[in-house]
């Protein structure tokens, strides 16, 4: 996804296990070790439908999925990450990274993921008030 609004993307015929993606405005889904091509349609339906901050509407993508079956393996752990994106500085003057979070080898990615981006509005509250650019 560029800042345009475009997608793009390439699900190869030779994958072992489900995986596609599904691309629709201002967002594209994609996975592979689905569990079937329900994931992504409740990942899509959920990101259209939903309101909130665009990284409060992927949470709530990423959550449907996975309430749809998610990953096929079923595994004990998971990981997940969260990247947004700007053409201008983040609020801490590192690039262009504005959110830039990840989970690794967690029972509950999606809800530690929910929790760390909780941590960081609130941080943004905070230096946003003390910084301005």
């Amino acid at each position: 996804m560029n800042l345009k609004g475009e997608s793009a993307g390439f699900s190869g015929d030779k994958t072992i296990t489900f995986s596609n993606h599904m691309q629709g405005e201002n967002y594209i889904c994609a996975g592979n070790t689905l569990k079937g091509p329900k994931v992504l349609s409740s990942m899509a339906n959920t990101f259209s439908k939903s309101t909130g901050s665009l990284a409060e509407k992927l949470l709530k993508a990423l959550k449907a999925g996975h309430k749809a079956g998610g990953d096929k393996r079923k595994k004990t752990y998971g990981s997940g990450s969260l990247k947004i994106s700007k053409d201008k500085h983040d609020i801490f003057g590192l690039g262009d990274d504005y959110i830039n979070l990840r989970i690794d080898y967690s029972k509950t990615p999606i809800k530690d993921l929910t929790k760390l981006l909780n941590q960081r509005k609130k941080s943004e509250v905070i230096y946003s008030s003390q910084y301005k650019y």
